[in-house]
């Protein structure tokens, strides 16, 4: 394997990784989201509304869900980007 597809190679695998790593804590954040709105309706709505903590809470969830997944979005598009490029690559080597 040539130096310039190993230059290619590794950034997409490590930029791939990455991406499933923050898809990951995307969904742990939505699933934490997701259980503060069932424990919150076991209640009424007025009692979730009138305490902070919890209003504070399931912003902060709603936002970490949304970044993480647009972080993980954005680098399962460069991923992608690279993985073209490097499939491009390997179509104009020389055979052996």
């Amino acid at each position: 394997m040539s130096e310039k597809n190993l230059r290619t190679l590794i950034p997409m695998l490590g930029l791939g990784a990455y991406a499933l790593v923050m898809f990951v804590a995307s969904g742990f954040f939505l699933s934490n989201y997701q259980e503060l709105m069932l424990a919150c309706g076991r209640y009424s709505a007025s009692d979730c509304s009138a305490n902070d903590a919890i209003v504070v809470s399931s912003i902060s969830l709603k936002i970490g869900t949304v970044v993480f997944f647009l972080m993980g979005s954005f680098a399962w598009a460069i991923a992608s980007y690279l993985a073209v490029r490097f499939v491009k690559l390997r179509a104009f080597l020389p055979l052996p």
